[in-house]
């Protein structure tokens, strides 16, 4: 199931999609994905487009809203509520202590 969100993340994956392909009823699937995994479909793809969004804040300078659209957020706005409402903190502010973390770790390394 993981690979089939993480191939979408940029798009729209489906809960109906989804239930296609574990040949199943899209009730069905949304049930038992929720006793699998403890949390909604729509949440879990969520998580997985913020996970990813972290790891491009951290890996590239893109900026946030580009970040956002390939995250499959339909804009910054939209990015910014998901994103405060799973980790609590605005995605500049979270880029820039990630950031800032990251080059001391870095730093401190190659002593």
């Amino acid at each position: 199931m993981r690979a089939y969100v993480d191939g979408d993340l940029g798009g729209r994956p489906s809960i109906r999609t989804a239930a296609e392909h574990a040949k199943l009823s899209p009730s069905y699937f949304a049930r038992r994905f929720r006793q699998s995994f403890g949390q909604t479909f729509s949440q879990f793809v969520a998580h997985r487009r913020i996970e990813r969004a972290q790891a491009m804040m951290v890996r590239s300078t893109s900026s946030l809203c580009q970040i956002a659209l390939d995250c499959g957020f339909t804009d910054q706005a939209h990015f910014t509520r998901t994103f405060g409402g799973v980790i609590g903190s605005t995605p500049s502010r979270w880029r820039r202590s990630a950031v800032s973390a990251s080059l001391k770790s870095g730093a401190m390394g190659t002593c």
